[in-house]
């Protein structure tokens, strides 16, 4: 190559770099950035803050204040007010940069005083001075609870009850800190004086839900006297986030505190605490026969959470009768879900004389419930007779009087070597490579703005083949959010050529843009009660939800989904999400992860 070749090339790189970097932060001064933010203000694209304050220099410190005069929204100003942490570190400016957030923490503008305790709790150490004293002044719960997060070890390690009530009466799950993070602060504290107070604030139906949880989750298994009294005291102030914990953690305890309250909640108004006191119920009863008659009505009970816990009851009982139930009444129910729960409940038993019964629905059934119920048949007899009653039905007239039911190890290893067969062999896939198999799907769909660009159009991309490809006559819908949810059908509607044309048109029509908001689209798809299978996919943690703590949404899903047994399919683009991967453990769905 000639030194003129050469020169030439060196040029086109550097003017192939200068391209690829506009109008990025290299490419942007200081003034330039100022400038965009000050003429778009609270239209401007967060991401601007922080390319702002990247080059951590006094230039940019004093361009980041100006820039505040021209913000009011409080998103836009709390993004403002965390770009400040790229001060963190820097000789002269970190201190500086605490001094000015403290004091905008004052201000009689909610929203700024907000914002900055945001910016203020992005810097633990130095700032700790500023955050209690705020803390112990600041009139504004929301200054507060920011504040508290960054304060979290240290009052933790003071281990007074002055330090652990400025945690309960202060913090918030997600503004202060994830549940792992103030329920391991919470742990810390030890004697009566800081136990009296968790069975105080339990008690007390005015405290917020989410903290009685976390303190259900701390006291739950200790062995401190009262604590019995306390779980059974949160059942009667507690909502049903919180009766559910409790429930849960005294059946843990193999307690029967709470044998009266139960009572109650097998009428409450949710159906997963109807459900869950039911099953506890049955832990107590045994075989007592008012107990097997009680069931008896529950599975003829009008509500499906009530015939639901009848199930499971009953399959703890494994009496004939009880059996008798499970196989003729409740296994042929007409809810879905109801069907389901006897469906598991069966094949958890693994029972010679369930065989003939599941064979006898393997027509009725259709799409994932007939999947699910042709795994119970291998899994119970170690067979695969593949999905044709009539193969199934020749197989147990031949084998069903000397059948003997094989090691459940034995029977777990085959399907597994079958699953690996099949994946092997198969060529088809459904949704970024997960094979979905249903009649009652959901897509729930992210399309916040960090979508934008190529993450969105081949998600669109996806679904419209998935959509393309879906059996007529079967239930389907997509449900998209950002900051909002946007469905396109209030609930399930039956594939046909017009509904299919008609969904093509509305997922090419989705843009990116907005937040994140993952509980609350999930909420809405779990409201249909048709849905037997969701497939959600987003790139980013939850954000601007009703609730964006990943281990409060992966608790309030997994209690929904006690009565429902959806199957939740998950892809996470650009990198792994233990909250994805968790919905998906907990539901006996798959995981993908795709860069």
């Amino acid at each position: 190559m000639t030194l003129n070749a050469r020169a030439i090339l060196g040029l086109g790189l550097l003017l192939l770099c200068a391209a690829t970097l506009a109008p990025s932060a290299a490419a942007q001064s200081t003034e330039e950035l100022l400038r965009e933010i000050e003429e778009k203000r609270d239209k401007v694209d967060v991401q601007l803050f922080k390319r702002l304050t990247g080059a951590a220099d006094r230039e940019s410190f004093a361009a980041m204040q100006r820039a505040l005069r021209s913000l009011q929204g409080p998103d836009q100003l709390r993004y403002a007010y965390e770009a400040f942490e790229s001060y963190r570190g820097v000789a002269g400016l970190e201190q500086e940069a605490v001094l000015f957030l403290a004091e905008d923490a004052t201000s009689g503008s909610a929203p700024k005083r907000r914002g900055a305790a945001a910016g203020l709790a992005k810097f633990p150490g130095t700032g700790a001075a500023a955050q209690r004293e705020l803390l112990l002044k600041s009139k504004d719960e929301v200054v507060r609870a920011y504040v508290v997060g960054p304060l979290l070890s240290d009052l933790a390690a003071e281990g007074t009850l002055a330090a652990l009530e400025l945690i309960l009466d202060n913090a918030w799950f997600g503004t202060s800190g994830s549940r792992e993070q103030i329920v391991a602060a919470l742990e810390g504290f030890q004697g009566d004086e800081p136990q009296r107070a968790f069975f105080e604030r339990l008690g007390d139906k005015g405290y917020p839900d989410l903290m009685k949880v976390a303190i259900v989750r701390v006291i739950g298994a200790r062995e401190a006297p009262g604590v019995e009294e306390a779980l059974v005291a949160g059942l009667k102030a507690g909502g049903p986030a919180v009766q559910y914990a409790c429930i849960e953690a005294l059946d843990a305890r193999e307690s029967d505190a709470h044998a009266r309250p139960l009572q109650r909640l097998v009428k409450s108004d949710d159906p997963a605490v109807r459900r869950r006191a039911i099953v506890s119920l049955a832990r107590m009863m045994g075989t007592d026969e008012g107990w097997f008659r009680k069931l008896g009505a529950m599975a003829k009970d009008k509500d499906a959470a009530t015939r639901q816990g009848a199930v499971v009851a009953l399959a703890e009982l494994r009496t004939p009768a009880a059996l008798e139930l499970l196989h003729g009444t409740l296994l042929g129910d007409a809810e879905h879900a109801v069907r389901a729960e006897a469906l598991q409940e069966l094949a958890n038993l693994r029972r010679k004389d369930s065989i003939a019964h599941l064979i006898g629905r393997v027509n009725a059934e259709t799409g994932r419930l007939k999947m699910d119920l042709l795994a119970a048949l291998r899994l119970i007899t170690g067979e695969d007779q593949g999905t044709s009653y009539e193969r199934w039905k020749r197989w147990w007239d031949a084998e069903g009087e000397a059948f003997v039911v094989p090691d459940y190890r034995d029977a777990v290893a085959a399907e597994r070597e079958r699953r690996r067969v099949q994946g092997a062999g198969r060529t088809t896939t459904g949704f970024y490579g997960l094979h979905v198999v249903s009649d009652r799907v959901c897509f729930v769909l992210d399309v916040s703005g960090s979508m934008k660009g190529g993450n969105i159009e081949k998600a669109k991309d996806e679904l419209a083949k998935f959509v393309a490809d879906y059996p007529e006559g079967d239930l389907f819908n997509v449900i998209f959010f950002s900051t909002d949810v946007y469905p396109w059908q209030d609930e399930l509607v039956r594939m046909s050529a017009r509904t299919r044309d008609e969904a093509l048109k509305y997922v090419a029509r989705q843009q990116a843009d907005g937040w994140t908001a993952v509980y609350d689209a999930l909420k809405l798809a779990f409201e249909d009660q048709r849905v037997d299978t969701i497939v959600l996919l987003t790139d980013g943690t939850p954000q601007h939800g009703t609730i964006d703590d990943p281990a409060e949404i992966r608790a309030e899903v997994k209690r929904w989904n006690s009565t429902r047994h959806i199957r939740i399919h998950c892809v996470s683009l650009g990198g792994p999400q233990s909250l994805l991967q968790h919905l998906a453990a907990d539901s006996g769905g798959d995981f993908r992860e795709v860069r």
